[in-house]
């Protein structure tokens, strides 16, 4: 098997960084449901297959201003890099040429005597000498830097120049002109400006896929007898009741079959320290209020208001899929049991159907509904759904 070249794709190193990137996932973040390509897409691992035994400088320079986990993972990738290609031979000098080189065409004149024949004297020689040297000095950055040429051809219409590594043509005195360097720079300035200020907006407002996968650590729950915790309820509670969700409940045409009740506000604190939700868990950045429920009259559907705070994560910033199901649980036995003839029975059997992640510090919306009820035996269903209408947990 020969060995792989720069330019061509190393599939064994291919592999190799894959698994790289699922092992750091699960590594430092264990609980994450996103894939591993959200820490190294697929795109970036191709062309770092293909890049071969580059200098970690170089690499270091397009990387650090391209991937924003450079700064947490940049160190440990670069090291693993340079031993998927210690393998790699480097390429014989001027491999890149492909064309042999033809020997200048040597133009006839007719001029006086003493004169150089063609004006091809010593002095333009060295002068398309010089020229050539440039053209493949230019020609082997290309292949070094194929990271950023990649990118600068997708951000301008018009595509850099090839580079000649040919003198088939006749000898010339004329050197590159200057235009051709500025319009480099300038799109060279333009890809950084670009990356820097994406680099700065996504660390400002990073995108929803990076607060899973990296998420800023939010305080830890306050003392609730601490002035700033009571401030803090009473600021939420006043929330609670001016939001529009809930405004619109209250002005519904039928506003007048429903009633509104507070469970656990009127309960001693004494008669509550042993229970879950409205003890264990009650406090600020938990179950900072008390839900706020509205029901139909004859007891046939409810809608309870809840704020989830930040104490009550599994993945930091994600609530605990098993808080929502003892929050549905509760909920849906409250319905039960309004509408069993002695008032009194337990959960038979709850399945639920996670549909997205429930963000932690908002007021999410618990709607249940009865479906059927014969005798002892009540079947209900029910949703946790966010302000907006958008589903999170199905329970039945």
């Amino acid at each position: 098997m020969s060995t792989p070249q720069k330019g061509d794709l190393d599939l064994d190193a291919k592999q190799k960084l894959e698994f790289w990137r699922r092992d750091v996932l699960q590594r430092n973040n264990p609980s994450s449901m996103l894939p591993s390509s959200a820490i190294l897409d697929d795109t970036t691992i191709h062309l770092i297959a293909c890049t071969g035994r580059i200098s970690s400088e170089k690499f270091s320079q397009f990387m650090k201003h391209q991937w924003i986990w450079w700064d947490i993972y940049g160190e440990e990738l670069a090291a693993y890099r340079e031993s998927l290609f210690q393998h790699m031979k480097p390429l014989p000098e001027k491999a890149q040429k492909t064309k042999k080189l033809q020997k200048p065409k040597v133009v006839s004149h007719s001029v006086d005597e003493g004169s150089s024949v063609g004006g091809a004297g010593p002095s333009t020689g060295l002068l398309h000498f010089e020229s050539l040297k440039v053209r493949e000095f230019r020609a082997e950055s290309m292949t070094v830097n194929m990271f950023a040429n990649t990118i600068r051809r997708q951000l301008t219409t018009n595509t850099r120049p090839r580079l000649q590594t040919s003198c088939c043509r006749a000898v010339s005195t004329s050197t590159p002109k200057a235009s051709t360097s500025l319009r480099y720079l300038r799109q060279i300035s333009l890809v950084t400006s670009i990356a820097f200020t994406a680099y700065t907006a996504g660390s400002l407002y990073p995108p929803t896929f990076a607060t899973y996968v990296s998420p800023r650590i939010a305080p830890p729950p306050p003392d609730p007898n601490h002035p700033s915790a009571i401030a803090y309820t009473e600021a939420l509670e006043e929330s609670l009741q001016n939001l529009p969700y809930l405004k619109e409940l209250r002005n519904s045409p039928d506003a007048y079959e429903w009633y509104e009740t507070r469970p656990f506000i009127a309960v001693p604190k004494e008669q509550l320290a042993n229970s879950l939700t409205a003890g264990a868990l009650r406090g600020p950045g938990k179950l900072t209020l008390p839900p706020l429920v509205r029901a139909r009259r004859d007891e046939s559907e409810a809608v309870i208001l809840i704020h989830v705070g930040t104490g009550l994560c599994g993945h930091e910033g994600i609530i605990h899929g098993g808080l929502l199901a003892t929050l549905l649980d509760e909920s849906l036995g409250r319905l039960s049991l309004l509408n069993l003839p002695d008032k009194i029975g337990v959960t038979a059997n709850l399945s639920l159907n996670y549909r997205a992640p429930t963000r932690a510090d908002q007021f999410i919306v618990i709607k249940t509904r009865l479906i059927e009820a014969k005798g002892r035996k009540v079947k209900v269903a029910g949703t946790i759904e966010d302000l907006e209408g958008n589903i999170l947990v199905e329970a039945s």
